[in-house]
C-alpha cells in the first residue's frame, strides 16, 4: 500500500532540506531531476496555482487563491487524476511518495481530501530570519519590507494553526527549523509515516539564522520608533504561533 506524503512551509524555512532528508529513507520516493525549481510538484501539475502566479515568495500567502479548502465530492476524482497525470510517472517505489511545495502550506484541507492517506510534513522559522532571508531571495524582483513579510508569516501559519485543526489527529507534524538545527533530527516526522529515522543527506548548521541574527538583533532594540512600533502590532500574533518575535528560537 502506498501513501503520500506532502512537504510545506513558508519559502526560507527549510522545505527542501527536509523533503530532502525524507526522500533519503528507501521507503520514501521523492522527485529528482525534473528540470523545474527545487523539484517542486506545484511547477509539475496544472490544477493548483504555483506560488509564483499569487505573488511569489513573501506574498503568495495574501493571495485567496492560495488557501484551498474541500470541495464538491464529485470534483474530487478528476482533480486527483489531473494532479497524478504527471506527478505519479516522476516517482519511484517506496511505501511513500513525497511532493514538496510552499503553497502546500496552506492546502493541506483539499490534499488530505483529494488523497485520504496523506499525511503533512510543515516547516517555519523564526519570522524574522524569513523575512530577512526572502528578502535576499526575492532582491531580483523588487524590496520586500520586513513588517510585510512578517505579516504574511502570521496569515500564513494563522491560516495553518486553523486548517491542522481539520486534519485528522496524527495526519501532520510541524517542524521549527531551529530545533531541527538543535536536535539534528526529523524523527516525528519518520515518526509520522512509521519509519525509522535515517541520517541527514548533508551538513546541518547548528543555528540556521546565523546570518541575520545581526538584523534581528536590531529589529528588536535599534530600530526607529514607528518601524517598531509597527512590528510591536505583530507581537501577539507571532506569540500565538510559538514565536517570540524578538528573541530567536
Amino acid at each position: 500500500m502506498t501513501g503520500h506524503v506532502f512537504v510545506g512551509g513558508l519559502h526560507r524555512t527549510g522545505t527542501s532540506l527536509v523533503a530532502r532528508w525524507l526522500a533519503a529513507h528507501p521507503e520514501v520516493t521523492g522527485f529528482r531531476d525534473t528540470g523545474v525549481w527545487e523539484d517542486e510538484g506545484q511547477h509539475l501539475q496544472d490544477v493548483l496555482p504555483p506560488a509564483r502566479l499569487l505573488g511569489g515568495p513573501g506574498v503568495f500567502a495574501f493571495h485567496p487563491a492560495a488557501r484551498h479548502g474541500p470541495v464538491e465530492t464529485d470534483r474530487v476524482p478528476a482533480l486527483r487524476e489531473a494532479l497524478l497525470r504527471t506527478w505519479a510517472p516522476l516517482w519511484g517505489d517506496g511505501t511513500w511518495r513525497l511532493e514538496k511545495s510552499p503553497p502546500n502550506l496552506l492546502r493541506s484541507r483539499l490534499l488530505a481530501q483529494l488523497f485520504p492517506d496523506a499525511r503533512f510534513v510543515f516547516t517555519v522559522r523564526h519570522p524574522l530570519a524569513v523575512a530577512y532571508a526572502t528578502r535576499r531571495m526575492a532582491r531580483s524582483r523588487r524590496q520586500l519590507g520586513v513588517v510585510d513579510l512578517v505579516r504574511h508569516w502570521c496569515v500564513a501559519y494563522e491560516q495553518l494553526q486553523q486548517d491542522r485543526a481539520q486534519l485528522q489527529p496524527g495526519q501532520s507534524v510541524l517542524l521549527p527549523l531551529e530545533d531541527l538545527a538543535r536536535q539534528g533530527s526529523i524523527a516525528s516526522a519518520f515518526s509520522l509515516l512509521g519509519l525509522s529515522p535515517v541520517p541527514a543527506p548533508e551538513p546541518l548548521r547548528p543555528d540556521p539564522n546565523s546570518a541575520y541574527r545581526a538584523a534581528m538583533t536590531r529589529a528588536g532594540s535599534r530600530l526607529r520608533p514607528r518601524l517598531r512600533a509597527r512590528l510591536e502590532a505583530l507581537r501577539a500574533r507571532v506569540s500565538a504561533c510559538g514565536y517570540s518575535l524578538f528573541e530567536d528560537g
